[in-house]
């Protein structure tokens, strides 16, 4: 997950999402007939994603804008969908939908009248990865007031979904400040957010890792 000021040159956090990804592909027999199943065509797009922004397969006059912003909805949508298949009350799955509904609203209004294709969508990052914090928080409210005893920690969805809360809280915070400053050529703020970002993501793909290598059928609804 590249941002659009990252070097082109393959980094440490590349090699955590193709471990993800070759784990999602050793554990199908386990997955197979589950949401988690859904990983290996999730995680393939990424890693493919991934090599072509280093190879320059999307890039136009040196800027990946585009191709960031059409990839965005990946993620957030893969995301939205897997926390409506975990929840049981037929209100709350469609309130996942309708977040994602909104959010998809914003999308279309910010790339074709507010910021547009011709730079990296932040405002619709933002409102997505603010989206998502809210969504993981009350999943893992969900889980600790379930009445079913559950042992978290061989709960895949619990690594999960901490890997993709600390992921977007991470961003989201430096992603706020990034909207003023990105453009600005402060380059030790620039440093810092590549090292932010890059740690965050290593932190969501070793979580995907645990909870697919830790997952034991059947899956529970919370």
């Amino acid at each position: 997950m590249c941002t659009p000021s990252q070097p082109n040159s393959m980094k440490l956090f590349h090699w955590f999402e193709l471990f993800s990804f070759l784990i999602s592909i050793a554990v199908i027999k386990k997955t197979k007939g589950t949401p988690l199943v859904f990983f290996i065509p999730f995680l393939l797009i990424i890693n493919i994603y991934e090599v072509g922004t280093v190879r320059g397969w999307f890039s136009s006059h040196i800027s990946n804008h585009l191709a960031g912003n059409i990839f965005m909805l990946i993620p957030f949508s893969f995301y939205f969908l897997l926390l409506k298949s975990l929840f049981q009350q037929p209100s709350v799955r469609t309130n996942v939908v309708l977040t994602m509904v909104l959010f998809m609203i914003f999308y279309v209004v910010n790339i074709t009248a507010i910021q547009k294709s011709s730079q990296y969508n932040s405002y619709s990052y933002l409102l997505g990865s603010f989206m998502m914090i809210g969504w993981s928080c009350y999943f893992f409210f969900r889980i600790m007031t379930n009445p079913v005893f559950m042992n978290v920690l061989q709960y895949p969805f619990f690594w999960i979904f901490t890997g993709v809360m600390f992921f977007y809280l991470f961003r989201f915070i430096f992603m706020s400040y990034f909207t003023f400053m990105a453009y600005s050529n402060n380059a030790m703020y620039i440093q810092l957010f590549i090292a932010i970002s890059n740690i965050s993501i290593i932190i969501l793909y070793l979580c995907i890792s645990t909870g697919l290598l830790c997952f034991k059928p059947p899956v529970n609804k919370i």
